[in-house]
């Protein structure tokens, strides 16, 4: 609403295809950049996680690219590395190995075909249940460990 109402205020009969139009001319630059972060950069977040959730990874590869001004800023160089030598490693495979690697970069554990996962996720579930399946050290053990190194030193 706080994008569209200057432009609702500024005539009386306005066409609602013109909004991309009036919005792209506008000369405030606070304007531009909420612009920006809510058509751009949301699309990109909703387009990256459907991309994921789908495996569809052409979607992933144009989310991706939406954000790769933010990631790849100066204080985070590292990330243009990463970024770079993935898609020099995904270049020189073989198509059909590349297409294989693409197709499997995310996984559905579920066996439903709208729910994949990133390895990355799936990783981390498999060890926050391994860490539950560790029975906690009991905090009297520890009390009586620690006493007895105090009256051991």
């Amino acid at each position: 609403m706080e994008l569209i109402w200057p432009y609702v205020v500024s005539a009386s009969n306005l066409p609602v295809n013109g909004f991309l139009d009036w919005a792209k001319n506008q000369k405030n630059d606070l304007y531009k950049l909420k612009y920006e972060q809510i058509f751009w950069y949301l699309q990109a977040i909703i387009n990256f996680r459907t991309g994921v959730r789908y495996n569809q990874p052409l979607l992933k590869s144009a989310a991706r690219r939406i954000f790769a001004p933010i990631w790849s800023a100066w204080r985070h160089s590292i990330y243009q590395a990463i970024e770079i030598a993935d898609k020099e490693q995904l270049i020189r495979l073989h198509p059909e190995i590349h297409q294989i690697i693409e197709q499997n970069s995310v996984i559905a554990r579920s066996g439903w075909s709208n729910q994949h996962q990133g390895l990355d996720a799936i990783l981390e579930e498999v060890n926050k249940t391994l860490k539950m399946l560790i029975p906690p050290i009991p905090a009297q053990s520890i009390g009586k460990w620690l006493q007895e190194i105090v009256q051991n030193s």
